[in-house]
Order: C-alpha cells, then sequence, then structure tokens
C-alpha cells in the first residue's frame, strides 16, 4: 500500500516555529564569525587610482603628402609606427618589461610581490566614450597601493618611449645603409650621363641637324611645287601657240602696180599690176614663241628633275638623321631616367632618414600619453567590506538554520525498522 502524504503551509510554518531558535542562533553565530573575520582576522585591502589620457601614436609625418612618389609611399609604409589605440595601450601596460620596471623602481620584496601576484593586483579600465583609461591597483597598504599605480603610469611612458626610439634607431641605421647605396648608385648613374653627353653628335646636335635637314627639304618640296605650276603654265601656253600656229598661213598674197615712170619710153606700162606671196610675220612670230616656249620647258623640267632628286637624297639623309636622332634619344631618356629614379630614391631616402632621426630622439610616449592625475593613498579600504560581509553571512546563517530545521523535522518524522512513527 502506497501512501501520500501532504505537506501544507500551516506544517512548515509550524515546524520552522518550533526550529526558531536552531534558526536564530546559527544566523547569531554565522554573523559573529563573519565579524570576527572581517574586523580581526581578514587584513584590509586599499586600492589606489591613476588615469591617463591616451591618442593614437602615427610618427609617418608625410603619409597625407599629395606629391609623393611611389618610393616615399613605400618608405612611409615601411617606416610607420604601428597605430595603437586604448586597447593596445591596456595590454602594454600589463606587459611583463613594464611590471618588471615597477618592482625594480619600488624595490619590493621579490618574495611577496611576484610577476605574476603584481600582475593580478592591478586592474585596468576605460572611461566609456573617452580615452581614459583608469589604472587601479590594490595593496594590503594605501601608500603602497598609490606608489605602485604612480610608478606603473610613469615606467609605461617610459616604457612607449623606449620602443618608439628602439624602432625609430633601427629603422634609421637601415635607411642610413640603403641611403649609402642609392648615393653609390646616383654617382654611376651621373658618371654614365656624364660620359654620354660628351660623345660626339649628342641629342641636340642631331635634333639641330634634323631641323635644318627639315627646313631644307620644305624648301626643295616649295620650289618643285613652283616649277610643277611653272610646267603646266609653259605647256598650256606651248598648246595655246601650236593651236595658233595651225590657223596662222606661212604666207600671204600681194597685188603690186607697175609705174611706166612716165619717161617717153616706147613702151608704156602704166595700169599693170603684178601677183606675188610674201613670208607671213604672224606665223614667224608664234613659231619663234613656241622655240622659246619648248626651250623654258625644257629647263623647267630640268629643274625639276633636279630637285626631285635634291628631295630623295634629303629625304634620306633625314631618315638617317632621324633613326640616329631615335638611337641617342633612348640612350639619354634611358640614362636620365636612371639618374631621376636614383636621384628621388636617394632623396626620399636622405629625407625619411632625418624624420626617424627626429622621431628617435623625441618622447613620443609624453606626447601621446598624459596623466591626467595620480594616485593618492585611500583613505578607506575596498575589502575587506564588514558590514555587507554580515549581511552575506546572515543571510547564508538563515538559509542554513532553516535547512538544518527541516532536515531535523524530516529525520525525527522517518518510521523506525516496525514502521512506526
Amino acid at each position: 500500500m502506497q501512501m501520500e502524504e501532504e505537506i501544507s503551509l500551516k506544517e512548515l510554518i509550524q515546524t520552522l516555529w518550533k526550529g526558531r531558535y536552531l534558526v536564530i542562533g546559527i544566523t547569531i553565530a554565522a554573523m559573529i564569525i563573519s565579524g570576527v573575520l572581517s574586523f580581526f582576522v581578514i587584513s584590509p585591502t586599499y586600492e589606489a587610482s591613476a588615469s591617463l589620457m591616451a591618442s593614437p601614436i602615427n610618427t609617418n609625418v608625410n603619409q597625407n603628402q599629395q606629391n609623393a612618389n611611389n618610393i616615399s609611399e613605400l618608405l612611409d609604409a615601411l617606416t610607420t609606427t604601428p597605430q595603437m589605440n586604448v586597447e593596445s595601450y591596456k595590454t602594454m601596460i600589463k606587459s611583463p618589461e613594464v611590471i618588471n620596471s615597477v618592482i625594480k623602481e619600488l624595490n619590493l620584496d621579490p618574495k611577496r610581490y611576484t610577476l605574476q601576484s603584481l600582475t593580478d593586483s592591478i586592474t585596468l579600465e576605460t572611461v566609456q566614450n573617452t580615452n581614459l583609461i583608469l589604472i587601479k591597483v590594490k595593496d594590503k597598504s594605501p601608500q603602497m597601493a598609490a606608489d605602485i599605480a604612480n610608478s606603473l603610469s610613469k615606467n609605461f611612458v617610459s616604457f612607449v618611449n623606449q620602443k618608439v626610439s628602439e624602432q625609430a634607431s633601427k629603422t634609421a641605421q637601415v635607411l642610413k645603409q640603403q641611403e649609402d647605396v642609392e648615393a653609390q648608385r646616383l654617382d654611376e648613374a651621373m658618371t654614365k650621363l656624364k660620359e654620354f653627353l660628351s660623345q660626339p653628335r649628342s641629342v641636340d646636335e642631331l635634333q639641330s641637324e634634323v631641323t635644318a635637314k627639315i627646313t631644307q627639304l620644305t624648301d626643295y618640296k616649295g620650289r618643285l611645287s613652283e616649277a610643277q605650276i611653272e610646267e603646266k603654265g609653259l605647256v598650256a601656253s606651248l598648246q595655246s601657240a601650236r593651236e595658233q600656229l595651225k590657223d596662222t598661213p606661212q604666207t600671204i598674197k600681194t597685188n603690186q602696180a607697175i609705174d611706166g615712170g612716165g619717161d617717153g619710153s616706147l613702151i608704156n606700162l602704166n595700169g599693170l599690176t603684178i601677183n606675188g606671196e610674201v613670208a607671213n610675220p604672224a606665223y614667224s612670230n608664234l613659231l619663234d614663241q613656241i622655240n622659246q616656249l619648248e626651250v623654258q620647258l625644257s629647263q623647267v623640267r630640268a629643274q625639276k628633275a633636279a630637285l626631285q632628286e635634291s628631295i630623295d637624297s634629303a629625304q634620306k639623309e633625314l631618315n638617317q638623321l632621324q633613326l640616329e636622332l631615335a638611337e641617342k634619344q633612348y640612350q639619354y631618356d634611358k640614362i636620365n631616367n636612371d639618374v631621376t629614379m636614383a636621384k628621388n630614391s636617394y632623396e626620399a631616402l636622405q629625407q625619411k632618414y632625418q624624420e626617424t632621426n627626429i622621431a628617435s630622439s623625441s618622447q613620443i610616449g609624453e606626447a601621446s600619453i598624459i596623466q591626467v592625475s595620480s594616485a593618492i593613498p585611500p583613505e578607506e579600504p575596498v575589502s575587506p567590506r564588514k558590514l555587507l560581509n554580515i549581511a552575506i553571512a546572515a543571510v547564508l546563517g538563515l538559509m542554513v538554520g532553516v535547512f538544518a530545521v527541516f532536515f531535523i523535522a524530516y529525520w525525527n518524522s522517518e518510521p523506525d525498522a516496525e514502521g512506526v512513527k
């Protein structure tokens, strides 16, 4: 037979009321133990706080230079200090190098203040929407807590300065070595350029010869064009004269009267005429004109042939000059380009080397990290929180007391071996 038991709220309250002295006793005992521990056993812990205001580090002064060439952009990328934000600073503050510097500066007991214990005693917080970093240090001594917080702030600034300076120094050494290489390269390129310019028939000379030859060729072509126009005019005039010559007779007929003279001769010839032909002067004039035109046309054509021959010769010479000029110009451009590139690289390295030297000697950490407030020895400890501990002990004691009352009531209500309660 299975029995079901129902526990009412009234029975619970009755059970608690019966064991009220036990609950009260356990609660009071817990509060007394907590009070003794908080007031007399547990050493108080103090917390000092210092605040830093951090700003990003960027030592690349030419990063936004509008006229930077590829060499400058490459050097900027190689020598730019990594961008550091607040989270980066928080990680660096707890670095072993900074912690060890604090231990050495304050001459802390290495048995009590180990690297791990001191790191655990430090709490870093950031104020929302600001660049503020709060450094909180807990210690049994209020003065020591303040000293550690202030020393941590100081050594962190020195640490940032040291790292930036070390990086800048290493970069400067590399830049100096490369600068020497580029200086030698520039000297070699300048020597080649001087040797090239000292050779006969330089680019400028060839350019002058090409210009003169083009002028001469243009003159020849202009004179040839004039001769062609003159030839056309002579051909037209000659054709016209020949047409006129066809229509002009070589001779003309004449009628001449015979005069007897009235000298008393027996025969009287008065009134008789003689018919004859004479040479036509117009025909002779046209013939002379045609001969002159043919002579002029022959001269013009001979002039044209001579001009065409001169043009062909000048064109051939011009082609040779232009080919030689192109080869010279290519060699000059190549050597001059090497000089320009070497010069740009050397100047960029020289400028970046000077900037890096400035960065290595400047106090970047102090410029980017400002200690807003120093830590002062706190007057009140942060732990133990005595009243809070007593209150928590009271709640725990009350819970333990209630559990004990119900456990005892349950134990007493268990049936014995014969099934009798």
